[in-house]
């Protein structure tokens, strides 16, 4: 029952804005919910990210955005912070199991929940947007993070850098098949 419910929460969060979901998954936390930027959700923000998650078509802080004239959620974004990984797209659909320097992303995620490695330490994350959805140009560190389920130190582009549009053949569904050897 709870796999199940688990399940159709991913789906509910999955189908729905980013800011959505980062209110939706912070709600019952004790801090209570909380925006992209890490401000606290007042209750109208509460009630449109349900609207958003329960009508997909119609996203809540679209709703939000149209009433004050915002474009994408990516605008939501500071230039720089950390963010929660599962609000992240891979973009590419799969990834090498190691990093140019032969260092295993599964060590990397071992590190950070054993405390070994501070996140913070790690170079932060690019990220860019592309057709409104939030996608990483680093998708090994982003593999990592959301293993380990820890926090992503993050820096905002304005652009896509040409040299990595390459990563986005794939971008379609925003996730990784999985990692190559």
């Amino acid at each position: 029952m709870a796999r199940q419910s688990k399940s159709t929460l991913l789906s509910i969060v999955e189908s729905t804005d980013v800011e959505d979901a980062t209110i939706l998954s912070t709600w019952m936390l004790p801090g209570g919910a909380t925006g992209i930027r890490g401000d606290k959700a007042s209750g109208w923000d509460k009630g449109l990210s349900l609207l958003g998650a329960f009508l997909p078509i119609v996203s809540g802080s679209v709703i939000k955005k149209l009433g004050k004239g915002l474009k994408g959620a990516f605008n939501f974004l500071k230039k720089s912070g950390q963010i929660a990984p599962h609000h992240i797209l891979f973009s590419q659909g799969s990834i090498r199991a190691t990093f140019k320097d032969g260092t295993k992303i599964s060590d990397l995620t071992k590190g950070f929940k054993n405390g070994s490695i501070d996140p913070l330490s790690v170079k932060p994350i690019r990220l860019v947007e592309k057709d409104g959805k939030v996608f990483s140009l680093d998708n090994r560190r982003l593999k990592a993070f959301q293993d380990a389920n820890v926090e992503i130190p993050f820096v905002k582009l304005d652009e896509i850098p040409k040299k990595e549009k390459f990563k986005f053949k794939d971008y379609e569904t925003g996730k990784t098949d999985g990692t190559k050897r």
